[in-house]
This record gives C-alpha cells, sequence and structure tokens, in this order.
C-alpha cells in the first residue's frame, strides 16, 4: 500500500499531489489509518471524477480506506479508478513499452531493460497472455 501511495507521489508532485496528500500520508505513515481515511475523504470529493487525477486519488484512496477497515468505501475508489480507466484498455498502444525498451542503446538502463522483459515474461507464462 505504501508502494502505491509513493508513486502516485512521484508522478504527480509537479501538480501539488505531494503538498495535498501530506496529511493523509502523515496520517497512514504513524498507523492511524482511521485519521489517514478522514483526510482523504475532502480530496475523493474534490477529485474523483477528474480523468487524470481521479485515478490516482482513487487508488490511493481505495488503498486508504481498506487499511482503515471502510472495504466497502475502498471497493467504491477501486470501481471508480477501474471505470475511468476500462476504455483504454481496450486500445491498441501506439508504442509498446518493449519497443522502447529493446530501442534503449543506453548500457545504463541494461538491467532495467532486462528485468522488465523477464516481467514481462514471467506475466505472460502466468496469466497466458
Amino acid at each position: 500500500m505504501r508502494c502505491a501511495l509513493l508513486l502516485s507521489t512521484a508522478l504527480l508532485c509537479a501538480c501539488g499531489y505531494d503538498r495535498k496528500m501530506s496529511g493523509v500520508i502523515a496520517a497512514y505513515d504513524s498507523g492511524q489509518y482511521q485519521q489517514a481515511a478522514t483526510n482523504m475523504q475532502p480530496l475523493l470529493q474534490e477529485y474523483s471524477d477528474a480523468p487524470i487525477n481521479g485515478v490516482v486519488f482513487n487508488l490511493d484512496g481505495g488503498s486508504v480506506l481498506r487499511a482503515a477497515d471502510d472495504l466497502p468505501g475502498s471497493m467504491k475508489c477501486f470501481d471508480t479508478a477501474y471505470a475511468t480507466v476500462r476504455p483504454y484498455l481496450d486500445q491498441e498502444a501506439e508504442t509498446k513499452i518493449t519497443e522502447e525498451a529493446a530501442a534503449s542503446s543506453d548500457e545504463k538502463y541494461d538491467h532495467i531493460t532486462s528485468w522488465f522483459a523477464e516481467c514481462l515474461v514471467t506475466e505472460r507464462m502466468t496469466f497466458g497472455g
């Protein structure tokens, strides 16, 4: 769960995400999950329906609410995020990540490329993709 919060923070810090989530993260990190959920509610009300930020806030909200034992609220957040991204899952990407990784000739990133390729192979074997 903490990983999702950190990833979201890294992705949106240019938008003030870290400032907006600071109360949620502080409460969550100190184990005060009910307080984190309380702090999350105004953010969910404001951003839940936003096309891009809404996905991130709903994913984080789902994680925070689950930690606070609010399973219906958590599921609502995850369902909202899924409903937002679902239409894009049926579209073919213009560029595939594997093509970009293969085109990378920078030795500095070779270990990342091979790790990522291994993850893709593992996922295809696991999920039959």
